[in-house]
């Protein structure tokens, strides 16, 4: 097989596993609630990489879903702005502020 074959086998197969529904059946324990944490590296990583999902789930009356963020972001001395849009953002996506954090530990 041709390198560039391997490559979009791999490419196909990754997509495929992208837009496969999430089944959020396997998520409930035996007392039908359950509980997800999105950790992330950096603020407006959960609304690039994880908003459709948490949109979704969202709709589901038996999860809780939790929030912990790694950094505030503050590369460019932005921190307390990205800090902002972080809780703005995660209020859009329907997680209350008592349900996320972020540590900054530098």
């Amino acid at each position: 097989m041709s390198r560039s074959t391997v490559t979009i086998l791999i490419l196909s197969l990754l997509t495929a596993f992208i837009y496969q529904p999430f089944d959020t059946e396997n998520l409930v324990k035996s007392d039908g609630h359950s509980r997800l944490l999105v950790l992330t590296a950096h603020p407006d990583d959960e609304c690039m990489f994880f908003a459709p999902t948490l949109l979704g789930l969202n709709t589901k009356d038996n999860i809780e879903i939790f929030s912990l963020c790694l950094s505030i972001g503050n590369a460019d001395g932005l921190g307390m702005t990205r800090e902002m849009e972080f809780h703005a953002s995660y209020e859009v996506l329907g997680v209350p502020a008592e349900r996320r954090w972020i540590v900054d530990h530098p």
